[in-house]
């Protein structure tokens, strides 16, 4: 006979005093996490989330005022901060600020997110030994930090898609509506599991998130280097296909799993809310492939100008002929679309600088050669 003292052989035996059979036991045994969890109060800092989200977003904009835009940005990305316009930059800063807050939800959630999920915690399990802080606090603070990514955008952006928009007002509602359910405990039996369902959709959310915003960052970085940008728009479009399939999967499974738990609203209300959320995911997709299609066409352009390279040439030709007569001025060095178009510099105090010395006005010998080249090269044209 086994022994009785450990505490699953005596949550076995009680439940077999109800089933002399042992069967109701067996199945409680092997009841998968989200079905079994008790319904619990997420957090002691319910009340305080709205001190968390506003010190949050206090917190961000410090950042993005005095240390990306003020003192960050023009010195790392000096060539490329300098050239891009104020809607331009506000994107460049709102992608730094998502990548980071990412990354830091993945690093320091992972651990909380597995052991409640598919481990033997709960939300009032301390994070260690000895700590005061619980799981259930850690994910609320992070739960606002999550949230108030999106409110940053919708208020710092200039220009949104309305799928965007719709899809960050969702994630926010959800995310806060998941975290309020468990303060009523009696009225609402399902907040525990919708939580843990909030969980899922926004781990997955960070994951197929996070690699658009590295990769838009490196588009703007290395904007000329297309055979890179068309391998990083490949990769990231096939990331979030795959993270957007392993969602609805896990999702579906969860459900199913905890089913009988849900209410009649609950049970309408969710899968609708994963499908509009996954059809936004599959939008971001769909806009990764075709900068994907973009940096491929420019890169059989670049191929094929290496190939022919006599036509490249007579192209080239064509274009300074046509611009002969502004030949002061017109853009240097490379045409092709393999680097951006960069204009040439002119320096006025010697292209068309105009000197005084002693009361006499007249044109410097530089600007003089600079004339005689335009005007030998437009008589050319002519003849």
């Amino acid at each position: 006979m086994s022994d009785e003292s450990g505490p699953f052989n005596l949550v076995a035996a009680t439940a077999s005093s109800a089933s002399p059979t042992g069967t109701p036991a067996n199945r409680h045994h092997h009841k998968p996490k989200i079905a079994s969890i008790e319904n619990q109060l997420l957090s002691d800092l319910l009340g305080y989330s709205g001190i968390i989200l506003t010190s949050i977003l206090a917190l961000l904009f410090l950042i993005r005022h005095y240390l990306f835009e003020a003192w960050l940005f023009p010195r790392f990305y000096r060539r490329t901060w300098t050239k891009m316009d104020a809607e331009t930059q506000r994107g460049f800063t709102n992608h730094h600020i998502g990548m980071g807050i990412k990354l830091f939800t993945l690093l320091v959630g992972a651990y909380p997110w597995v052991r409640i999920l598919f481990g033997n915690a709960d939300f009032q399990t301390p994070m260690s030994k000895h700590s005061s802080v619980s799981m259930g606090d850690l994910l609320l603070i992070l739960t606002q930090l999550f949230c108030s990514m999106y409110i940053f955008e919708l208020l710092f952006r200039s220009k949104l898609s309305p799928i965007a928009v719709a899809h960050h007002i969702g994630a926010i509602l959800i995310g806060q509506t998941g975290t309020v359910l468990s303060l009523d405990l009696n009225h609402q039996q399902d907040a525990t599991i919708e939580f843990m369902l909030c969980l899922v959709w926004g781990a997955f959310d960070v994951l197929a998130e996070l690699w658009p915003n590295v990769a838009i960052i490196l588009y703007r970085v290395y904007n000329d280097n297309h055979y890179f940008l068309m391998n990083v728009f490949l990769g990231t479009c096939l990331i979030t296909i795959c993270g957007t399939v392993a969602e609805t999967i896990m999702i579906g499974v969860l459900l199913a799993q905890s089913w009988s738990r849900w209410e009649l609203a609950f049970k309408i209300v969710t899968p609708i809310l994963h499908i509009v959320f996954s059809m936004a995911q599959l939008h971001g997709s769909r806009i990764l492939y075709s900068l994907y299609l973009s940096q491929k066409r420019k890169v059989a352009e670049a191929e094929n100008r290496m190939m022919d390279p006599e036509a490249d040439g007579q192209a080239r030709n064509k274009k300074m002929d046509d611009k002969d007569d502004q030949i002061t001025s017109y853009p240097l060095a490379d045409l092709s679309e393999s680097s951006p178009p960069r204009t040439a510099k002119t320096d006025k105090s010697s292209a068309v600088r105009i000197t005084q010395v002693d009361g006499v006005v007249g044109e410097s010998s530089t600007a003089a050669a600079a004339t005689k080249s335009s005007f030998l090269g437009w008589f050319t044209k002519r003849a």
